[in-house]
């Protein structure tokens, strides 16, 4: 089994964030999205709002 087969967006979004080595205050930054909000994302509180998070990944 694929390590990432059963992973959640939230997990995800962490581990990708701390592979890339950058604080949640950085990834909102290059998203143009507030720190609360990806904190509530990795906490499961929110929906993802997944184009503006791959954007700033892809650029």
């Amino acid at each position: 089994m694929n390590e990432f087969e059963n992973i959640t967006i939230d997990a995800a979004l962490k581990r990708v964030r701390k592979y890339l080595k950058l604080l949640q205050e950085e990834l909102a930054h290059r998203s143009s999205l507030d720190r609360a909000y990806i904190s509530m994302l990795e906490r499961k509180n929110l929906n993802l709002a997944v184009p503006a998070l791959l954007e700033s990944y892809i650029t």
